[in-house]
């Protein structure tokens, strides 16, 4: 079943990989494409949390501020209220560049397979920016402290807490997939949502960084969701006849977005699909190359 053999080293597994590729992305009928999504049943949950997280801490630096001089508040010098106003559009455009944004997709989609990266949809120079006005912040506030006392605490809460998750805000990996149409299973797809579900067999080896297995090799023949999202209405339709007419994919329109996102609602033949995994050493991936797959887990 495995796409390259069980026992394998992950730089010859990315080496297969890159083959597979190639030959997915050369065949005559690939459809190529690139848009923005989400991998979520809501199209807009990211912004949504966003604003919502934005508007509470805003709330942590205009109210407190305000209660605790309510007359200085009101009488603020227009200069005051113009740099309040480019600080608070700065934080709030930053945080939105490097949280709401939706994921960046490209594909790569023909009858050999579907070759797709996902990744966060920031513009490069954002990581860099956010990360410096970040400390900027922590260090204003800091020294504002110091000057002020404890009580600058209280109106700048908001802008303490942006700047805190600016500073520690981690980096988006990339994921890359390359599947052969061989493991693809069925499909579900919704068009309302745009969206196009493939269940699929998986393969994965990566180096092992728990505890227990640390330095390992972590073999998995795994299975997963696998979302498309077609640019435009004709990319739609040549995607469901490359998978129902020339895969003879069994494919089911579904007007519940609950049955493509929520992995209760998922097809028995998805769920019924038991992983197959392994820890190994570099030196059992030489001396068992040939050897099959173990079991298959057994369901709990």
């Amino acid at each position: 079943m495995a796409m390259f053999p069980f026992y394998i080293t992950p730089n010859d597994f990315t080496e297969l990989q890159e083959v597979e590729s190639k030959r997915i992305s050369s065949a005559e009928d690939t459809l190529r494409w690139k848009t923005r999504n989400l991998e979520e049943k809501n199209r807009w949950l990211r912004k949504q949390l966003w604003f919502g997280a934005f508007f509470i801490g805003l709330s942590l630096f205009v109210v407190p501020a305000a209660l605790s001089d309510l007359e200085y508040f009101f009488s603020a010098e227009p200069s005051t209220i113009l740099i309040s106003l480019v600080v608070v559009s700065i934080i709030a455009i930053t945080t939105y560049l490097s949280y709401a944004l939706d994921d960046e997709f490209e594909y790569a989609f023909s009858r050999e397979g579907l070759v797709y990266t996902r990744k966060f949809g920031e513009p490069t120079w954002v990581p860099m920016a956010a990360k410096s006005i970040g400390i900027f912040g922590c260090s204003a506030s800091v020294l504002l402290t110091l000057i002020v006392g404890p009580s600058a605490l209280i109106g700048a809460g908001g802008f303490i807490l942006a700047s805190f998750f600016l500073v520690n805000r981690k980096p988006f990996e990339p994921h890359h997939y390359v599947i052969p149409a061989k493991d693809f299973m069925c499909v579900r797809y919704n068009r309302k949502r745009n969206v196009i579900c493939i269940y699929s067999k998986l393969d994965v080896c990566r180096v092992s960084e728990s505890g227990k297995h640390e330095g390992k090799i972590h073999r998995v023949l795994a299975k997963t969701k696998l979302y498309v999202f077609p640019q435009n209405s004709g990319l739609f339709e040549q995607s469901l006849e490359l998978l129902s007419s020339k895969l003879q994919l069994e494919c089911e329109n579904t007007e519940s977005l609950d049955l493509i996102f929520e992995p209760k609602n998922d097809p028995k033949p998805y769920k019924a699909f038991r992983h197959q995994r392994e820890y190994y050493s570099v030196e059992d991936a030489v001396t068992k190359r040939d050897h099959p797959a173990p079991a298959p887990k057994k369901p709990r």
